[in-house]
């Protein structure tokens, strides 16, 4: 039997509504009590924040790009 739920125009015009059936709704919110969230000091902030610049900035190298520059640092002689 299908069933026809109104939603109101207020309500749908949003972009913040989400429908799920009620039993994965009660998983999720099972889940989120099992999910431990770290609390990030000043410093490990900063980091993020920096490291999000660069990527907006285009300073990333690619998986590729980093093993080839890993694979070049094996070939090298140490002293």
């Amino acid at each position: 039997m299908n069933k026809v739920i109104a939603i109101p125009k207020k309500s749908a015009a949003r972009d913040d509504l989400v429908v799920i059936p009620k039993i994965e709704y009660e998983m999720l919110l099972k889940r989120r009590w099992q999910v431990s969230v770290a609390k990030l000091t000043p410093q490990e902030k900063r980091l993020i924040l920096k490291s999000e610049e660069e990527l907006a900035a285009g300073k990333y190298l690619t998986l590729e790009e980093l093993e080839h520059e890993l694979a070049g640092s094996h070939t090298r002689t140490r002293k």
